[in-house]
């Protein structure tokens, strides 16, 4: 072989090697990114898969072996940028530039000098053994040896918590020395200012069963098993996570000293509190902005096993443990020579620890069956309908208004012309109601939970719109239909039909009497049904609620509305929440006797009414959440208006007078002191009759 074919053939192999090397690193890049893929790269001829390590998981094994390595993989620009120069002809500036290290070997050096004989400048912990830049063609990735994975964690946290730039690090020495660089005239460098991104890395692969860690970068969300708590108690013997509280003791000055600058280091704590609990446990710390607060009192464990978990319990409920770390991270290599490791201990408080399990969202993150924007559950045992509780007095009907009816009261109720009411302080005084609202007939006041009963004072806050009124028969004596209503359009109309076909119609309800013996009376086929008729409804309060709002467990004012509370459901599903009041209450379902929950499926364009024992002596509510769990099947829900029928009486206990007009459109302020209001001449809502012949014809006709 001639000397031309022995160079041909050696720039071939480093060719080759190079691109190998490339397509190798590229993928370590993107494993990186996910936490979850390993993969392969050359170390000095010796292959090795690299792959992240999860916030929350264990050390490496040989953390505390001085044999075993620990990595950092670190990202950031460290090819610099180049300053215009006016010795530069402009084909030469339109050119790409030519790499500014004269090689790997030259950057590896430059950065040997800044991590390891310079790294107390960068204020880090340890000096770095090794340096491997992994993409020679960019330099823009690093692997990064250190003594042990502790070291090498505590650098990752070190280069979080500081935002160290590739500037920070390389523009000093290049300045002072101009070593590495490939030409003499590249003293113009300007390297990144970005903070660079550092990651543990480690050799050791995940544990092959996925169901004893948590596969996953982003911590999950956790609940607490409770004793009393449906299937609860069964899933405490199951589950693997515990929740531990009383990590500190704050009560005592020594201690809040001691950990002001070493306990809210993420590392520190994990380190701590494994040489307690062991080293082969994930340890799930609150979120930063809540540790940044307060020092960290609490956090979450995940075991191998339920076994391993409830060992934990039993060994450490109640007691005070000594939390001991050393001081070294925080000293320079002067100061430790010589010197045994200054070691600091701190008390905790006594540790409470209890059972917990990941929420339903998290679940379905994990097996990657979660969709953004489906909205989730806020409470998990309260989602799915019941049908074993038994509720007095309380009647469904299911599509009691049909599909056009409901377009058209929604149209006609949510449009630009709606009289919403003025914003409102609740009873409780926790804040502004914030549900949209209106009232007719009669206001609501929820700063008094009471009725503003109308007199000739009524102040304008209590002036709201009128009900609507039923129109008279036509000139030929003839009551136009409901289908013809509703395709003129003529949504006033409709809703007075709709009202008074809701005081007229015959609930039946068993006879609450009679209630104790239902079971005894089902089975001999001998309960009565009783009819009852709420014609005196003169009050109706729409309510507008968006998705994931909801209202508070209540039961309406008694001395403020009578009996027969009806509510219609518009545009949406939803599930109320129905809670026995007294505790004396003996049910024939499944549930604990001490106050019984019923969760009734309200479709929409249904009917409730609660009567009764439903009406005084359940509360009713609408859970705060963004879906529904009906026979099993999640129902998102959608903007629901509702519209609430209720009979509001006077200080007597009678009820009061109805307020009613055909006028449209309604608006507030309607009252008139000087004669009835409920007198078309003096109502101030009646339209005169050339407009009301004229104009509004032209409007309903565009409707």
């Amino acid at each position: 072989i001639d000397s031309n074919l022995s160079w041909s053939s050696n720039l071939l192999i480093i060719l080759h090697c190079t691109t190998s090397t490339e397509m190798k690193e590229e993928p370590n890049h993107r494993s990186l990114s996910s936490g979850n893929t390993t993969t392969a790269d050359s170390d000095h001829n010796n292959e090795k898969k690299f792959r992240s390590v999860l916030p929350h998981e264990p050390l490496p094994i040989g953390s505390s072996d001085n044999n075993s390595s620990g990595y950092v993989h670190l990202q950031g620009a460290f090819e610099p940028k180049r300053k215009s120069s006016p010795n530069i002809s402009q084909s030469e500036s339109k050119s790409e530039p030519s790499p500014y290290w004269k090689s790997t070997e030259s950057l590896e050096e430059v950065l040997l000098v800044a991590l390891r004989d310079q790294h107390e400048r960068l204020r880090l912990p340890f000096p770095v053994l090794s340096i491997h830049v992994l993409d020679p063609k960019h330099c823009s990735r690093l692997r990064l040896e250190y003594n042990c994975p502790y070291e090498a964690l505590q650098i990752q946290y070190a280069f979080r918590d500081q935002k160290i730039s590739p500037q920070e690090i390389l523009q000093p020495i290049v300045n002072s020395h101009g070593c590495g660089a490939a030409s003499k005239s590249d003293d113009c460098a300007l390297f990144g200012s970005r903070p660079c991104q550092a990651t543990m890395i480690t050799t050791k692969p995940l544990p092959i069963d996925t169901s004893t860690y948590w596969p996953r970068s982003n911590p999950p969300q956790f609940r607490r098993l409770l004793h009393d708590r449906g299937n609860d108690e069964q899933e405490r013997t199951q589950t693997r996570f515990v929740y531990v509280t009383g990590l500190i003791d704050n009560n005592t000055e020594e201690t809040t000293s001691a950990i002001s600058d070493r306990w809210n280091k993420p590392y520190a704590v994990f380190h701590t509190m494994r040489q307690v609990f062991g080293n082969d446990v994930e340890i799930f710390l609150p979120k930063k902005q809540n540790r940044q607060q307060q020092k960290i009192q609490s956090c979450h464990f995940g075991f191998r096993s339920a076994k391993d978990a409830q060992r934990i319990v039993r060994e450490f409920q109640g007691r005070v443990v000594t939390w001991e770390f050393n001081d070294s991270a925080s000293k320079t290599d002067d100061q430790q020579q010589g010197n045994q490791e200054e070691r600091q201990t701190i008390n905790s408080g006594q540790l409470f620890l209890d059972y917990a399990t990941i929420t339903q969202k998290s679940k379905a993150k994990e097996k990657g069956e979660y969709e953004k924007g489906q909205g989730d559950a806020s409470r998990p045992e309260c989602t799915s309908t019941t049908t074993h509780i038994h509720v007095p007095g309380l009647v469904v009907l299911e599509n009691f208004l049909t599909e056009a009816e409901e377009k058209l009261l929604v149209a006609i109720l949510t449009g630009p012309q709606a009289p919403w009411a003025p914003q409102q302080i609740n009873k409780s005084q926790t804040g502004a109601v914030k549900r949209l609202v209106q009232h007719y007939g009669y206001v609501f006041d929820y700063q008094t939970a009471d009725v503003l009963r109308r007199d000739k004072n009524t102040p304008f806050a209590a002036d709201c719109p009128p009900l609507p009124a039923i129109e008279m028969k036509t000139e030929d004596d003839e009551r136009i239909s409901m289908d013809d209503l509703v395709q003129q359009g003529k949504g006033w109309e409709v809703l007075a039909r709709v009202i008074e076909k809701t005081r007229q119609h015959k609930f039946e309800t068993e006879p609450f009497s009679s209630y104790k013996e239902k079971s005894k009376e089902q089975n001999s086929q001998k309960v009565t049904r009783k009819r009852m008729v709420f014609s005196t409804l003169n009050q109706m309060t729409l309510n507008q609620y968006k998705p994931g709002e909801g209202i508070g467990s209540h039961v309406d004012t008694p001395s403020a509305f009578g009996d027969g509370l009806i509510s219609i459901s518009l545009n949406s599903d939803i599930v109320m929440e129905f809670t026995k009041v007294t505790a004396n209450y003996e049910d024939d379902g499944d549930m604990s006797p001490m106050r019984p929950k019923k969760l009734v499926y309200l479709p929409r364009r249904s009917l409730v009414l609660m009567s009764g024992p439903a009406r005084f002596e359940w509360e009713h509510q609408i859970v705060t959440r963004r879906t529904d769990t009906h026979n099993g099947v999640v129902v998102p829900r959608g903007l629901r208006t509702s519209l609430t029928l209720r009979t509001a009486l006077s200080l007597s206990g009678a009820p009061l007078p109805r307020f009613e007009s055909n006028a449209f459109p309604p608006v507030w302020g309607s009252n008139n002191e000087e004669c009835d209001p409920s007198s078309s001449k003096c109502n101030t809502l009646v339209t005169p009759s050339t407009e009301r012949d004229h104009v509004h014809a032209v409007y309903d006709a565009i409707a």
